[in-house]
């Protein structure tokens, strides 16, 4: 991947901090770039949870989470809104 085709965030100090929004954002701004018959690739390395499930789509009954790290005021990132900000809005 060309370097600026790439996004990185990453709690370092020297790049654009992981936040809930930037996460948002970094997933709205892939989703809008991207293409029909693009390679796409997500990587995702640092917390992660369960919340219980507020829709009742998980059999377990809970949502799996990634925990941006303003997680305090922001709150946890729920897969279903990863789904619907990264899988669901990619053209197809």
């Amino acid at each position: 991947f060309k370097e600026k085709n790439i996004t990185v965030l990453m709690d370092d100090n020297e790049s654009e901090r992981p936040t809930g929004s930037n996460i948002i954002d970094a997933f709205k701004d892939l989703a809008s770039l991207s293409k029909s018959g693009d390679a796409v690739y997500f990587h995702y390395s640092g917390h992660g949870g369960k919340l219980r499930d507020l829709n009742g789509d998980e059999k377990d009954g809970y949502d799996e989470t990634v925990i941006p790290v303003d997680y305090d005021t922001y709150g946890q990132i729920r897969d279903d809104t990863l789904y619907k900000k990264l899988i669901g809005a990619m053209r197809s």
